[in-house]
């Protein structure tokens, strides 16, 4: 028997993925508590926000995972570890793609959005999605936001706010070491 045709690792993946979707292992709670009923240390663990102007490249899969085998380990070692995704949408970078493309900016823009989250999802990166944003999102007219066929959620200046405030909150005890 040759265990490398044996060993099919597409049905695992997509089992292990299936059930960290479904049991929503990555979302964090503000107050996160230990089986005890203590509160969890904090962590912040933002990586950097990609422009979505085209594909991930083996540069985003060596910082993404640099971060989450990080994220892990303190997750492993009972930390409540902020690691969300955002996408530094509101620049050239993908302005100019878009042009070069001949695709109206925030068409392209949105399609790479949710092209490289299916990147990273395939990745199986121990991302918080509840927290992903766009800073392409218009947050000083939340009620006509860009259409988009993106489950991108729109920043409106409370969403922002509290985005915000968690990273304040969990950036002090990053700087520290576990």
């Amino acid at each position: 028997m040759d265990q490398a045709k044996d060993y099919d690792f597409r049905s695992i993946e997509a089992h292990a993925h299936e059930q960290w979707r479904t049991q929503d292992v990555y979302r964090v709670t503000e107050n996160a508590r230990t089986k005890t009923g203590q509160l969890k240390p904090k962590f912040y663990a933002c990586s950097m926000l990609p422009y979505p102007s085209g594909k991930l490249h083996m540069g985003h899969v060596r910082n993404y995972t640099i971060n989450d085998v990080m994220a892990r380990q303190l997750r492993m070692q009972g930390y409540n570890v902020l690691m969300p995704m955002g996408w530094d949408a509101f620049g050239m970078p993908a302005e100019n793609a878009a042009l070069q493309n001949n695709v109206p900016p925030a068409q392209w823009t949105y399609q790479n959005i949710d092209y490289m989250r299916g990147q990273m999802a395939a990745m199986g990166l121990a991302i918080d999605w509840s927290l992903d944003l766009a800073t392409a999102r218009p947050i000083n007219n939340p009620k006509k936001p860009e259409k988009s066929t993106a489950s991108t959620k729109e920043i409106t200046g409370v969403n922002f706010k509290f985005v915000k405030a968690i990273a304040d909150e969990y950036a002090p005890v990053a700087m520290k070491a576990p």
